[in-house]
């Protein structure tokens, strides 16, 4: 029988625990969605998995990055507002360097060209105080909350500045995002939301607690 001396297993504890660090800082993390910002992709009680390579692998945090991408428009991304802060935001990147962004009667532009838009054909209730779209770009389509005087609401137009983009929320009436923050710096992007590992309801009393098994290992789009 082999008996392990206090220095072997405190080394295997740091070891374990370097590792785990490694695996935080470089490849993937998982992020639970505190609020209705991203809605109606993302909601409250779900917990997401973050690909930290997906715009470059990095050994540690202030590493540089191995085989940098770019966000592509319409990536759901990790991102800081600053590299001190301790907080991080979700939100979808909707403006590229040297894009110019605008929103206009409710349509997002880009470059002059308005992203194609249509309202959810499952809802018809007039009433409604805030109305589902899906907006759609280079073979991409996700969904938006709008209130129904969203289309009152104009923004820009923007140049985005190199190295930088410009994001928006998803549940744009209910969101803090490029309108407020301004434009967010490529090295402030941490990585790319890739999967809803699980989801947990955690608003409704009728139910509270409860898995969201429709949401389980979902691709948010």
């Amino acid at each position: 029988m082999t008996v392990r001396t206090t220095s072997q297993y405190l080394t295997l504890i740091s070891l374990s625990v370097a590792f785990a660090l490694f695996l935080k800082w470089s490849l993937v993390s998982v992020y639970r969605i505190p609020s209705k910002s991203m809605s109606p992709t993302l909601v409250p009680g779900d917990f997401v998995l973050v690909n930290k390579a997906a715009y470059g692998f990095k050994f540690t945090p202030v590493s540089e990055p191995i085989g940098a991408s770019s966000p592509a428009l319409g990536d759901i991304v990790l991102l800081k507002l600053n590299e001190t802060s301790g907080t991080y935001y979700i939100k979808r990147v909707l403006g590229r360097p040297k894009d110019v962004v605008e929103i206009k009667n409710g349509l997002l532009l880009i470059n002059g060209q308005a992203l194609r838009t249509e309202k959810h054909p499952d809802q018809f209730d007039a009433t409604a105080l805030f109305e589902v779209f899906t907006e759609f770009s280079e073979g991409h389509q996700w969904s938006t909350l709008r209130s129904q005087d969203y289309s009152k609401k104009n923004y820009g137009p923007l140049t985005i500045p190199e190295g930088q983009y410009f994001v928006l929320g998803d549940n744009r009436d209910s969101t803090e995002d490029s309108r407020q923050w301004g434009t967010i710096k490529a090295s402030l992007i941490k990585g790319r939301v890739s999967l809803i590992a699980l989801s947990v309801n955690w608003q409704d009393s009728e139910g509270q607690g409860q898995m969201k098994w429709d949401r389980l290992l979902s691709v948010p789009k």
